[in-house]
């Protein structure tokens, strides 16, 4: 059964957040005159580093049993870190990195 994702997750205003969906389908045991054409997920109620899982799809009737693995992730929100240089009053990056020189040593000759 296809996944249709629906809503914005609120998650998603996090900076650096992207919405990962791994998985487009789930299997679904039902009568097939109650076989819908695909399953809505909300997910506007996603948070940051939160993820929904099979289990967590609301089937639209009662007789419908999931038969895929309920701990599946359909949706996950995560975040990627942004390293940020420091900068001084001067808006200069500060503790900018210096070419390192290196030299042979030489022997003596004694």
């Amino acid at each position: 059964m296809t996944i249709h994702l629906v809503g914005e997750a609120v998650g998603l205003k996090a900076t650096g957040a992207l919405l990962m969906h791994p998985t487009n389908e789930v299997e679904i045991e039902c009568k097939v005159a109650n076989l819908p054409d695909f399953l809505e997920v909300d997910i506007s109620g996603l948070e940051a580093g939160e993820a929904l899982h099979a289990s967590d799809i609301k089937l639209p009737l009662d007789t419908m049993k999931l038969l895929s693995d309920p701990e599946l992730i359909i949706a996950q929100i995560i975040v990627q870190s942004i390293e940020e240089e420091e900068t001084d009053e001067s808006g200069e990056v500060s503790g900018a990195a210096e070419p390192e020189v290196i030299t042979e040593k030489k022997e003596d000759d004694d």
